[in-house]
Formats: C-alpha cells, structure tokens, sequence
C-alpha cells in the first residue's frame, strides 16, 4: 500500500520503480471527478499516447464530471461499484484506489482487483493520512472505518 495520495506522489512512485506508464492500461477505482487521470494526461502528455486509462466511480454524478473534464481519446470513464467491476480479468496493467479501500469490503475489493490487474500488474492503493483521522475524530464527526 502507497501512501501516494497526489498525482505527483504517485508518477513519483512509479518512477522509483521504473514503472514506465507507456502502452500501459490503468485503471483508478473510485475515480470520483477523474482528477488523477486529468492530471496524469496533462503531465505526462504526448510522450505516453499509448497508455490507456479508464476511470471507474459508484457515482454517476462523479462519472459524469469525469467525463466532461477528460476530453482526451485514451481516457474512459463508467459508473461501477468496486464490489463487481465490470472488466474482463487480467485487463490492466496498473491499478490506482485511491482512498476507497476504507469504505467497502477488503476483501471484495482485492478479489476484485486481483481479478482484473495482469500478473505483472501493480497496484497503487493510498489512504488518509494520521491527519485526517485525528481531525475528525476531534471536530466530533468521528472516524469511520469500513474495514470487514
């Protein structure tokens, strides 16, 4: 698990992995307004025209933002549930959830993700900081943990 939260952290990682993005498919769960596959297109740019992403949220309200802030041909976006994503298996080659693992079933979650990440795939998973949680817990809205 990354603590990669910010696109920046994450194009970081995969750098220090010498993970190369190109002729790639990526798939970031709980894509919510698409901001890490924005952010992704517009930095890495014409140098990664092969790679493929495809943004997948529970929210038709967030697929729809998605959709109308990410014009660029090699990205999709659809509204799936973590629980049963609708993919073939061995579909991507990397997998980002970005904050999502917290609030549903583990276990449904990572079979569903083993399920569709290749072999050679890699997952990029990130949570909130100790900062959330303890901000939370203070202002007395308290901390949910959806782990099972």
């Amino acid at each position: 698990m990354s603590n990669a939260s910010k696109p920046i952290d994450l194009l970081r990682e995969l750098k220090k992995l010498r993970i190369s993005i190109n002729n790639k498919r990526i798939l970031d769960v709980g894509c919510g307004k698409g901001d890490w596959i924005s952010y992704m297109n517009q930095t890495t740019g014409e140098a990664h025209t092969q790679v493929h992403f495809m943004g997948a949220d529970i929210s038709l309200k967030e697929v729809t933002v998605a959709k109308s802030r990410n014009s660029a041909r090699n990205s999709d976006f659809l509204r799936a549930t973590i629980k049963n994503l609708p993919f073939r298996g061995n579909a991507f080659d990397i997998v980002i959830c970005n904050v999502v693992l917290p609030y549903v079933s583990q276990k449904k979650a990572i079979e569903q993700i083993s399920r569709v990440l290749n072999e050679e795939g890699v997952i990029f998973a990130s949570h909130h900081d100790f900062g959330w949680y303890l901000a939370n817990a203070l202002s007395g809205r308290g901390v949910y943990h959806g782990f099972h």
